[in-house]
């Protein structure tokens, strides 16, 4: 078998080791197979213009931390931990994994003045592909409290 020249590279293998970990980082695969439906933003992040309507389960959910700031504190700590790498510290969808992600993270300065709570929190916790949206960005009902998550909710509705 005929070894391309990248294979047998060191330089080739920690290219590909890199991407690898930071596909992981971001709990993705290297494919995606649906795309949001929407357009790339000046800041390289998806503007989402057709957005689903969450299930009846989500869409009749109340944030209990709305308005408050400290949830918007608590969120913003959580959102770092968790999101920061795709959607970047402030939420146009340019974080350090943003560029190898094929489709780009939403740009949730959009999201926070189109969506609602309860559509937000419904995204966060079962992930972009329960809207169609991407399977790259994974669910995080079973890694965050439903608390914390509506702290990620209050901070993503902050932005600006």
């Amino acid at each position: 078998m005929k070894k391309t020249l990248w294979m047998t590279s060191r330089m080739g293998w920690a290219a590909l080791i890199v991407a690898a970990l930071v596909l992981t980082a971001c709990g993705s695969s290297a494919t995606s197979t649906s795309a949001p439906s929407g357009s790339a933003d000046s800041s390289g992040g998806t503007h989402v213009t057709n957005r689903a309507e969450p299930p009846a389960d989500y869409a009749s959910k109340v944030n209990p931390f709305a308005g408050k700031a400290d949830a918007v504190t608590a969120g913003k700590a959580i959102f770092s931990n968790n999101c920061a790498t795709c959607h970047g510290d402030s939420g146009k969808g340019d974080g350090p994994s943003a560029s190898v992600l094929n489709p780009k993270p939403g740009n949730l300065t959009y999201t926070a003045q189109e969506a609602n709570d309860a559509y937000i929190h419904w995204i966060v916790s079962e992930g972009g592909d329960a809207a169609k949206l991407s399977n790259v960005m994974p669910s995080f009902k079973g890694t965050l409290s439903d608390d914390q998550i509506w702290q990620v909710t209050s901070f993503v509705k902050s932005l600006k």
